[in-house]
């Protein structure tokens, strides 16, 4: 009843009765609102349901008794309530027997064979009530079913739970009625999420989320296990959901707050690993409902929490320079100011969020809110020095010497190249995509007058450069090949389905033979068997062997300039040019360096994987300089990231709206 009824709704009243279910109106039940002599609980809903439909109020009272008190004095109320078409539901507590005075016989339990005894169900049928079903109170699920059902039935409606009283004579055998049951008042409010119990936690237990967790429980369609549903970046998701469900929205962003500065970028462009299981189903849409409660202002620029922490945290007296003001940057940054260290973040450019601010594309991510989600950092005690680059202005050995720990977060910035396109095309007339997004993003492109775009590559910034093309102008014409068959492009799929819904036309294992510049055009051949006067022959561009544009973008992926920390030659793995790291907390074994983000070997390039990886450099700098004994809290689902093959499926289940959204959610 409490799960079905929940006491924070005012429109249900439950009329209880003298007896034992009259208990029930004590804590910590309080599912009484009216109780007085035997058996006028039914008459008392029947009047209040007079009055409901006189006031034009649909609300139904609910009438509970136990089944002597029923055959006594309730049979004649319930028969009157039928009578006047009352809108009630009677719940009768069938226990076997009149218990509260001393366990004697009734008519609907009667131990004596010259007595007839009674079926309840039959006989409240035959007085005609609209809906009859029994229960066995045990069973949470169905118990809570046909609650419900009858709820919504209009008319009266009446429940028969039956379970015998546990006092009598046949159950004092130790059966299961008589089991004892122990709270572990340790782990009843624990979420496991994590070994440490001083990490912050938003979430604020009471009464009433504990009856959602269970009410979800019972009411959920799929039942996913944490282990199943973990965040690289240890978001609690389920916590997280069952704030949603209480409609406790500013919670649900603070628990994200908890784990990582992104609640709205996230929302905006994580790949989403949490949801997409091994049957390739959302089940539950973290990434929309992140973008959902960060949608309301209050919630979004409340980082009391935040700030709380930070001023109330001991004072580790160590600084820790931070290179790359990146998402994995900047993630290690929130985690070890709040646990009271100095940071400094140096990166090349004049303002924070590295490639989230120049290189994703606008119309995936909302700037603003990524704005204030970097400055965030600045408010708690973090200095950002702007204009400083590795290499140049300073080197990671002088950082090394001059503070405590170092996390080298710099992204992969250097553009791969294809000689073809390089030798034989005019600087104004190509971009990688690296450049030509950042051009996009700075506001510095030719935006007016349509143009014809050759993107080649098939991965993510590849789909990017070739969306954001369309987007500035959506008279341009857009192309993109690439050497992979579709099945094969490391693009991740929901992006690919978007750019050909948007027009953009791709070429799938399309090699690269020629490169044409002539006229002022661009013309790319794929067989060399083509010689250079057929070109002029092709009109348009939709031949499958040359195609004639005007800018060409080349998307074939991104590598670290190791330059930048020739120190850590020995640590660079020599195929990939990425450094290499240990995998539990981050550590480049050069002094007291540690590397986050695209750079290590082995890391997931996404925005969920260099979040993660920043998280657990911060947990490799506590561990190194205050003997911190957890490991990093997330480490399990970035092991399964960095593992998986990168390539994620669209999500059979879609929420085009937030009332969608809100509605679907319900019945998980």
């Amino acid at each position: 009843m409490k799960l079905a009824v929940p006491r924070n709704n005012p429109d249900v009243i439950l009329c209880g009765d003298i007896g034992c279910n009259g208990l029930g109106a004590l804590p910590p039940l309080k599912m009484i609102d009216t109780i007085n002599h035997m058996g006028m609980s039914v008459s008392m809903a029947q009047g209040l349901s007079e009055a409901f439909s006189n006031s034009n109020q649909s609300n139904k009272t609910v009438a509970m008794l136990g089944d002597g008190t029923f055959f006594h004095s309730g049979v004649t109320s319930l028969l009157n309530a039928i009578y006047t078409k009352a809108n009630i539901l009677v719940i009768i507590f069938d226990n076997r027997t009149i218990g509260m005075t001393g366990h004697q016989d009734h008519p609907g339990a009667t131990h004596l064979n010259k007595y007839h005894q009674i079926d309840l169900l039959p006989f409240i049928r035959g007085m005609g009530a609209q809906y009859v079903e029994s229960i066995f109170p045990f069973n949470l699920k169905d118990s809570f079913r046909k609650i419900n059902e009858a709820l919504a039935t209009n008319g009266v409606s009446v429940i028969v739970a039956k379970s015998p009283c546990i006092f009598l004579p046949e159950f004092k055998d130790g059966s299961i009625y008589r089991k004892k049951i122990v709270v572990d008042h340790s782990r009843c409010n624990t979420c496991d999420n994590h070994d440490d119990k001083q990490i912050a936690c938003a979430r604020c237990y009471s009464p009433l989320n504990n009856l959602s967790r269970a009410k979800l429980k019972i009411t959920a369609t799929n039942h996913i296990p944490a282990q199943e549903q973990l965040c690289p970046a240890n978001i609690c998701n389920h916590g997280f959901f069952n704030s949603i469900i209480e409609e406790n929205y500013p919670e649900a962003v603070k628990m994200v707050r908890d784990k990582m500065l992104f609640s709205r970028t996230c929302g905006d462009i994580c790949h989403r690993p949490c949801e997409l299981l091994s049957h390739n189903k959302t089940i539950v849409p973290i990434k929309k409902l992140k973008r959902f409660v960060s949608s309301f202002d209050d919630s979004f620029f409340d980082y009391t929490n935040a700030i709380e922490r930070t001023k109330n945290a001991e004072n580790k007296n160590k600084k820790v320079a931070i290179i790359g003001a990146g998402p994995a940057g900047l993630s290690a940054a929130y985690d070890l100011i709040r646990e009271g260290y100095n940071v400094d973040i140096f990166d090349k450019e004049e303002q924070s969020g590295g490639m989230l601010k120049y290189i994703i594309p606008f119309f995936r991510m909302d700037k603003t809110g990524l704005d204030h989600e970097t400055s965030i950092l600045e408010e708690l005690g973090v200095k950002f020095l702007g204009s400083k680059q590795l290499g140049k202005d300073f080197t990671l050995n002088e950082l090394s010497q001059k503070y405590d720990a170092v996390v080298l977060a710099i992204g992969l910035w250097k553009s791969k190249k294809l000689e073809v396109v390089e030798n034989n095309i005019p600087e104004t007339k190509k971009y990688t995509a690296l450049s030509f997004l950042k051009a996009i993003n700075t506001d510095s492109i030719q935006k007016d007058q349509p143009l014809k775009y050759l993107i080649i590559g098939g991965g993510n910034s590849a789909i990017d450069s070739a969306r954001s093309a369309k987007k500035i102008n959506p008279n341009n014409t857009v192309i993109l090949v690439c050497i992979e068959s579709r099945e094969n492009m490391p693009a991740f799929e929901e992006e690919i389905i978007h750019a050909i819904e948007e027009g953009i036309e791709i070429v799938n294992e399309y090699t690269i033979e020629k490169v044409k510049y002539s006229n002022n055009s661009i013309h790319v051949v794929r067989h060399s068997v083509l010689d250079t006067e057929s070109i002029h022959e092709i009109k348009g561009h939709a031949h499958n062997d040359v195609f004639t544009c005007d800018v060409v973008i080349t998307a074939i992926g991104q590598t670290p300039n190791t330059e930048l920390f020739s120190e850590l030659n020995e640590q660079t793995d020599k195929n990939s040019s990425l450094i290499n790291i240990n995998n539990e907390n981050g550590f480049t074994n050069f002094k007291n360096v540690f590397a986050a983000g695209d750079i290590c070997n082995g890391n997931h390039q996404s925005v969920i994987g260099a979040i993660a990886s920043g998280r657990r450099a911060a947990t490799g700098i506590r561990q190194l300089l205050e003997n911190y004994k957890y490991g990093y809290e997330g480490i399990a689902a970035l092991k399964k990231l960095n593992q998986s093959s990168g390539k994620y499926g669209v999500p059979k289940k879609d929420f085009s709206t937030d009332e969608d959204l809100l509605e679907g959610i319900k019945g998980m």
